[in-house]
Formats: structure tokens, C-alpha cells, sequence
């Protein structure tokens, strides 16, 4: 993969981080914001293992995770119900002062990536060998996110009517065949990679965000 794909990659990544962080909390910690959660610490944690994550498997492209991470969130209020839009300016600066903790944890996982390097580990987060694997990996990390608005719209309210009942079925089924394929897809690749003798936290991250959402909209 080019520098310009591989940057690519990290800021689809990170969008997709940043925009199931918010469109996950209200099913998750019970509130519309991840920093109203219950557990005061929930959105620094939740930045700090994102942006760790992110700099294990891109070390090297800090930007492209900031705004990653900064756009991700940003778009929950501009796509999603439920956010005031006339706040969106007061939105964007302080998602903007969020992601700056998740710059923390790039750093964090950077310096992991690099000592793993020193220490001759490196195989286990270079970027998988054969074209299949990194298609499908490239595949699932950007549809592992789409799921999650399709579940929390098949929540929504769709009125009276066998033709609203219907429609909230399938998109609700959707959510669950398109997060079981992610899910199966996303362990098939990570035990390709295991025989090779290696790891993509990315790709791992990824497949259980697929597998949450389609066990909570399959339990709901």
C-alpha cells in the first residue's frame, strides 16, 4: 500500500472510531454524549484506547488520526437525531479539544509500535501480506461502523401502520446480517493473519464493534 493509501486508511479509521464512540453512547453508558457518561472517565478511555490503537497500526501518521478522530465525532451531530444543530459550532470546537486526548494515546501506542520495532516484533503490526488480506481488511474497516446508525434508526420511533412495522424490521435484520458478515469477515482475516504470525489491533477493534452491534440489535 502507497504512503497516500495507508494515511488514507488511518483517517477512514479513525472516522470510524470517532462516530460509533457518539452514535454508540446512548446504548452503551445511557446518555446522547460519551462525556455525560456515568463513569467519569468513559470518553478519556474511550480516546486514549482509539487513538493507541490508531498509532499502533499507523505510527506515523499523527494528523490523519487527529482529524480523523475530530471529523468522526463532528458527524454525529450534522447525520444523527437528537443533536441541536445550532450548537454545531460549540460542537465542533469542543470534539476538536476532545480528539486532542486521543493524540495522547497515538503517541502512546507510536512509541509501542517503535519499540516493538527495536525489539525485532515489528511483524505484528506490519500490513498483512497478500492483496486478499488487505482488501478484505480495507473492506472491513470501513463498513465495520455502518451497522450501528442502522440499529439505532431501526430504535427509533416509525409510527403505526403494518408498512412502518416493516420497515423497522428490516432495517433492524440489516443491521444484523450486514454486522454477522463484518463480524465472520473480520475474525476470518485476524486468523489469516495469526498463521502469518501476525496482528492488526485495528482489524480487531473493528470486528468487535461489528459483533457488539449485531448482538445488541439480535438481544434487543
Amino acid at each position: 500500500m502507497t504512503r497516500g493509501g495507508v494515511r488514507a486508511a488511518c483517517l477512514l479509521a479513525a472516522i470510524a472510531f470517532g462516530f460509533a464512540l457518539w452514535a454508540s453512547a446512548p446504548a452503551i453508558v445511557g446518555t446522547r454524549e460519551p462525556w455525560d457518561a456515568p463513569q467519569p472517565h468513559y470518553y478519556s478511555a474511550a480516546m486514549l484506547l482509539g487513538g493507541g490503537l490508531l498509532g499502533l497500526a499507523f505510527p506515523r501518521h499523527a494528523f490523519s488520526a487527529y482529524f480523523g478522530l475530530w471529523i468522526g465525532q463532528f458527524l454525529v451531530f450534522l447525520l444523527l437525531p437528537g443533536h441541536d444543530r445550532s450548537w454545531a459550532l460549540l460542537a465542533a470546537l469542543t470534539t476538536g479539544i476532545g480528539s486532542l486526548i486521543g493524540v495522547l494515546g497515538f503517541v502512546a501506542g507510536a512509541l509501542l509500535h517503535l519499540g516493538a520495532t527495536r525489539l525485532g516484533l515489528a511483524a505484528a503490526v506490519q500490513e498483512p501480506a497478500t492483496a486478499w488480506t488487505r482488501r478484505g481488511r480495507a473492506a472491513v474497516l470501513l463498513l465495520c461502523w455502518l451497522p450501528l446508525p442502522l440499529r439505532l434508526a431501526a430504535a427509533m420511533p416509525w409510527g403505526g401502520g403494518w408498512a412502518a412495522i416493516s420497515g423497522e424490521f428490516i432495517v433492524l435484520y440489516v443491521s444484523i446480517a450486514l454486522s454477522a458478515v463484518l463480524t465472520l469477515a473480520g475474525v476470518v482475516l485476524l486468523l489469516r493473519l495469526a498463521r502469518a504470525r501476525q496482528f492488526d489491533p485495528v482489524l480487531a477493534v473493528c470486528t468487535l464493534i461489528a459483533a457488539a452491534v449485531g448482538l445488541h440489535a439480535l438481544l434487543a
